[in-house]
């Protein structure tokens, strides 16, 4: 808290800590090797006569460790700070406790904590200080450890997050989607907020500002008006209300322009009588149509080349029964009859 609350963003206050200020504390031992806490002075640079000056384990972001490592970021430490580690600079804490409560990796990435301590790990070789949000600078020269403020063209992460506590509970909407780097909670507004039935919750109505779409007299009915389709797909809608269509088993008439106008989601033609009718229509004439000679569509032709024509819906054998009939011969509404004539009149059964 110390650090963050001195180092002022684009402020020329530093925080530095000498080589010249190392104390080897008591050794302790740390997995069967022996480590030494290096305890040194943290001086304010606004600060000339030293009243604000501290101990790193009351003002530094970290703690200074006795090290014989020498390779990875150890090897491009001046020689003033060789045999020296610099330990827990990525603790997320705050607060007097100087700990990091307890979390869950998703409450860690999102709930609480600083903001520079939750920058995605590098992941490219472009990855730098010019492009990389950081809550401070840090930089090793000579016989100084300096910590200076970000400038104005650097990126920086030196807020707070949300409500600061660092809670093993998360209770906020966190949206994601799959360019995000972190998982959410949810994906789509519909997931936290949803209604139904476009008819009572009409946002193409409203967005129109109450204007009915264009119309024209009906050419088939008279005092009925054909309407065209709104662009539901354009204005006024969204993923949040659902559209409450019962099309069983659908077809055209329940469809498109077979529904009522603002809403799209009721048709008179769904009805027992009339639902799926212009297939009906088509399947009744053609069962009641016999089939032809050969199985033919009746009408239809074939020669002698080949069956190149139409087939008939069903197969069922032509059954034809004769009925022998007199022969009438008459004028206008005058019969006579002739019982010399007999008219034999075949009629189809199937």
């Amino acid at each position: 808290d110390y650090t963050n609350d001195t180092i002022k963003f684009d402020s020329s206050n530093t925080l530095q800590v000498s080589a010249v200020s190392f104390v080897n504390r008591k050794p302790r031992v740390v997995l069967e090797t022996t480590k030494t806490k290096v305890s040194a002075k943290v001086q304010n640079s606004e600060d000339v006569l030293g009243y604000s000056t501290a101990k790193t384990n009351i003002a530094a972001p970290f703690a200074l460790f006795s090290s014989s490592v020498e390779s990875g970021y150890v090897a491009s430490f001046p020689s003033s700070f060789k045999n020296k580690g610099i330990e827990n600079y990525h603790i997320d804490a705050y607060g007097p406790d100087s700990s990091t409560p307890v979390q869950g990796p998703f409450t860690d990435t999102h709930v609480g904590g600083r903001q520079y301590r939750h920058i995605n790990v590098n992941t490219a070789s472009t990855d730098n200080s010019s492009n990389r949000a950081e809550g401070w600078n840090l930089n090793l020269a000579g016989t100084n450890l300096t910590i200076s403020s970000r400038t104005a063209n650097q990126p920086r992460a030196t807020m707070l997050r949300n409500e600061t506590a660092k809670r093993p509970l998360n209770i906020a909407n966190i949206k994601w989607g799959t360019s995000s780097a972190n998982a959410g909670n949810y994906r789509f507004g519909y997931e936290i907020l949803q209604a139904s039935n476009r008819t009572l919750n009409d946002r193409y109505f409203v967005k129109a500002e109450g204007q009915v779409p264009a119309n024209a007299s009906s050419s088939y009915i008279r005092d009925l008006f054909d309407y065209e389709l709104p662009r539901y797909d354009l204005t006024g809608t969204n993923k949040n209300i659902f559209v409450e269509r019962f099309n069983a088993p659908g077809g055209p008439e329940t469809n498109g322009g077979g529904l009522n106008v603002f809403g799209a989601e009721y048709s008179a033609y769904n009805t027992i009588n009339y639902r799926n009718l212009t297939v009906r229509k088509s399947l009744n004439e053609w069962s009641q149509e016999h089939s032809g000679k050969f199985g033919i569509k009746s009408g239809s032709a074939i020669s002698a080349d080949g069956y190149n024509t139409l087939a008939s819906y069903h197969k069922v054998n032509r059954n034809p029964r004769s009925n022998l009939l007199n022969s009438y011969k008459g004028y206008g509404l005058f019969f006579w009859s002739d019982a010399t004539s007999v008219c034999d009149f075949a009629k189809n059964t199937n």
